[in-house]
């Protein structure tokens, strides 16, 4: 390419350039939802609970630079998180799939959120289990799956199924 040629290009990039940061793309480009119909159906999630559907609406839906809300309950999240997962998982050998990771999300979030919650000093794995293990009436009346629901069949030998006990039955080998 001779360096006229190499000139004009560099500067039709550079225009394009320009003209995506004058008009930029969406951020997403999803349905756009209001923040009373958002809390309404947060509330449905939080078996009528107002106050932790608005608290979930604002600092936790899924929002764009502008407000716009993309999310209208918790599940979406948490679908967005799997799908989210599930695509770096696509990356690697014997992926997991959303629908296998969706159902590993309880009560596996529940264990990053306590790291993230309490301090050190405050940590106690067994109220922390027993916590986990309450709501386990509460996740089936909501109809929320959790535990390794589906990749347990997928995976029927999971080494890292946990039991009511606690920790797995046994920890995968790391001897090479």
């Amino acid at each position: 390419m001779d360096e006229l040629a190499s000139k004009k290009n560099l500067a039709v990039a550079v225009t394009d350039k320009k003209e995506n940061q004058q008009n930029p793309k969406p951020e997403y480009e999803e349905t756009i939802y209001s923040f009373e119909e958002v809390v309404q159906e947060t509330k449905k999630y939080f078996g009528g609970d107002e106050l932790a559907a608005t608290v979930w609406a604002n600092k936790y839906a899924l929002k764009d630079s502008k407000g716009n809300i993309y999310e209208r309950t918790p599940d979406d999240m948490h679908r967005r998180i799997a799908r989210e997962i599930a695509r770096i998982e696509s990356k690697y050998p014997n992926p997991l799939t959303e629908d296998e990771i969706f159902s590993m999300l309880f009560p596996r979030i529940l264990a990053v959120a306590e790291l993230m919650w309490r301090s050190p000093e405050t940590r106690d794995y067994e109220s922390f289990q027993a916590e986990v293990f309450s709501m386990e009436d509460y996740w089936n009346s909501a109809g929320v799956i959790y535990g390794p629901y589906i990749a347990n069949k997928a995976r029927p030998n999971n080494p890292m199924q946990a039991t009511p006990n606690g920790a797995p039955d046994e920890w995968p080998s790391t001897d090479g």
